[in-house]
């Protein structure tokens, strides 16, 4: 059997999950923005792992793959060596929630494995 290889999108900020909540009378709304991805190249035996992940301090993503750091960006951490996402829940305002309603998100394409 091989490892799967195929983009499946994904958003990077905004991602909405209130479909998906079973409490529709809540007015809250909570949405979720990508902090961190784990890359795995190889197969399904053995491989390499990397990570992207943003820097809190400064907003910017970064790239690790063993001793080495370097500078990255959004963009950047859609791959299709894409493993694992993480995701940080962010609180929008009243009128951020309005916006947000009914509007679609923008993505980006990743692996699913």
């Amino acid at each position: 059997r091989d490892k799967i290889d195929v983009l499946v999108e994904f958003p990077v900020q905004g991602l909405d999950l209130r479909k998906y909540i079973i409490n529709e009378e809540s007015t809250e709304c909570d949405v979720y923005d990508l902090i961190a991805v784990t890359n795995h190249y190889g197969g399904l035996g053995g491989g390499h792992y990397t990570a992207y992940a943003m820097n809190k301090d400064d907003n910017n993503w970064y790239y690790f793959d063993d001793s080495s750091v370097t500078s990255s960006s959004a963009d950047a951490v859609v791959t299709k060596a894409a493993y694992v996402l993480v995701y940080q829940r962010r609180k929008l305002s009243q009128s951020q929630n309005s916006q947000h309603s009914g509007k679609g998100h923008s993505s980006r394409t990743a692996v699913a494995r």
